[in-house]
């Protein structure tokens, strides 16, 4: 758990045992090399809404917090920009309780597919994906279905 890898973390502080967390951050001071989650999904945004786009959509999970910060970083460039991200725009895949690297593709891709399904009637313009193989899976579904990317929908990962 969560707890149990803070509490290991802390007594190598505590034990002058060098090291630095990647990605990582607890309820104390540690030296950390993070990704700018907020910051990415923000230049996205602005990326996207310089080049004309203006119906963003987000698919990906919420539940981490770097999803849920590229997220945020993404809404407020739009709303700079005079746009929205509506909450139909937001399609969540939940990849909650995935044992195996295999189940968790595999949910991932289904997730993809029906988020989809139920944006592409929406006529979104671009898409920004939680991550990179959220991408590559859109962006297969988009082949098998003669979307024109990027021409009729731009699509961004992150990772």
């Amino acid at each position: 758990s969560n707890s149990d890898l803070a509490e290991q973390v802390f007594k190598l502080k505590l034990d002058g045992f060098p090291f630095v967390l990647v990605d990582r951050h607890f309820d104390f001071d540690a030296p950390c090399v993070a990704v700018g989650n907020f910051g990415g999904g923000k230049i996205l945004g602005e990326y996207l809404a310089a080049r004309g786009r203006k119906r963003i959509a987000w698919i990906g999970e919420l539940d981490s917090t770097a999803a849920r910060l590229r997220c945020q970083g993404l809404n407020q460039a739009l709303d700079a920009a005079g746009l929205a991200l509506p909450r139909s725009y937001v399609r969540e895949v939940a990849l909650r309780d995935v044992g195996s690297s295999r189940e968790y593709r595999q949910k991932l891709r289904n997730g993809v597919s029906d988020a989809w399904r139920e944006l592409k009637n929406q006529t979104p313009d671009a898409i920004v994906c939680g991550n990179d193989l959220t991408a590559f899976y859109l962006l297969e579904i988009l082949e098998r279905e003669s979307v024109e990317v990027p021409d009729r929908i731009s699509v961004c990962g992150f990772d």
